[in-house]
């Protein structure tokens, strides 16, 4: 009896340890005077409203990768962009954009509110030589970026070569695979 009491213990204590870092969809920040900020998170092929924007040649879902992306076969060192209509709560917020690393370029990214480009253009990583593989995830951040209710976001992101990898007479060019965006609100 007293090994099952100790057996039953020590599942007790495993089950409890494992169910206390469970994960959940919206991420939790204490701020010091005890006021819970929540972060949302716009997923990039169920979320974003519109795959084509004009002037942009239009964006395409890779499935496979979860992710939004431009057809590098067709448009070379160049920028797609998709908005998102933003219905949240009217805030300052830090946009942390979730992307893929690709072995054959390193893509740019920038983010418009309602047309205006914010400051700063983040580029990739470089993965080829290293031991990173292909679609290695990285992220952007842009501080402070005030958002009121029905502001449209556009993502940018471009197809970029690094000349690393042949492909026929050219050599390949990165898609600009983006993931998700985060919108962490800032006190």
């Amino acid at each position: 009896m007293n090994n099952n009491f100790y057996t039953l213990f020590l599942f007790t204590l495993f089950f409890l340890s494992c169910n206390s870092t469970s994960n959940n969809a919206k991420t939790e920040v204490e701020t010091p005077d005890d006021e819970l900020l929540t972060s949302d998170t716009i997923n990039a092929i169920k979320d974003f409203h519109s795959l084509s924007v004009a002037g942009f040649p239009s964006a395409y879902v890779d499935k496979a990768r979860k992710a939004i992306a431009l057809n590098a076969g067709k448009h070379k060192g160049v920028y797609t962009a998709v908005n998102y209509l933003f219905e949240g709560t009217s805030s300052t917020y830090d946009l942390q954009l979730n992307t893929l690393c690709e072995l054959d370029g390193e893509s740019k990214y920038r983010i418009a509110i309602n047309g205006e480009l914010l400051e700063g253009i983040e580029t990739n990583p470089v993965i080829f030589g290293t031991d990173k593989p292909d679609y290695t995830p990285a992220s952007h951040i842009w501080k402070n970026v005030s958002l009121s209710r029905g502001d449209t976001i556009r993502v940018e992101s471009s197809s970029e070569t690094n000349g690393k990898i042949p492909e026929n007479d050219i050599t390949a060019y990165s898609r600009g695979r983006f993931t998700s965006l985060v919108l962490q609100p800032t006190k």
